[in-house]
């Protein structure tokens, strides 16, 4: 995931990483069970759950959010419909300071069942408060953020 740091070669190792997991979720999906689908469901919980501990138990602890950003858009790639990993990103994003980007992939996760009020009252989302898009993705969650 650090390739996807340097703008260079951002584009290029998106695309490797986004074939790569292509191949494991199109085998993961396999109709008949076989080894190679049950590898291939391993690999790619196993790139999820790795992701997600590193982007927040190492990343978000020092404060690198960029890395941060790179190893939970790798785990979207690996699940690109589940609510929490784009919540995750999003909020990394916020942290980043990337607002358009947090506000567009917080959209994406409250459009793919997302609806915890209590976890968009916490700081990270501070600075996106006063942005009409947030208070739109708000309302559309049925929350209120205020006195958070």
């Amino acid at each position: 995931s650090a390739e996807l740091l340097d703008a260079s070669s951002a584009g290029a190792a998106t695309r490797r990483i986004s074939d790569e997991v292509g191949v494991w979720r199109q085998r993961a999906q396999a109709p008949a069970d076989s080894a190679e689908r049950r590898l291939a469901r391993r690999i790619l919980d196993q790139v999820f759950i790795e992701t997600y501990e590193t982007a927040l138990y190492v990343n978000e602890r020092r404060r690198d959010y960029p890395m941060m950003i790179a190893n939970l858009e790798v785990r979207r790639l690996v699940s690109p419909q589940n609510s929490n990993a784009l919540l995750e990103l999003a909020r990394a994003f916020a942290l980043g300071k990337r607002k358009k980007e947090a506000l567009n992939t917080l959209r994406q996760a409250v459009s793919n069942g997302f609806n915890d009020c209590a976890r968009i009252k916490q700081a990270e989302w501070k600075s996106l408060r006063e942005e009409p898009d947030f208070q739109e993705i708000v309302k559309r969650m049925n929350c209120s953020v205020e006195g958070s």
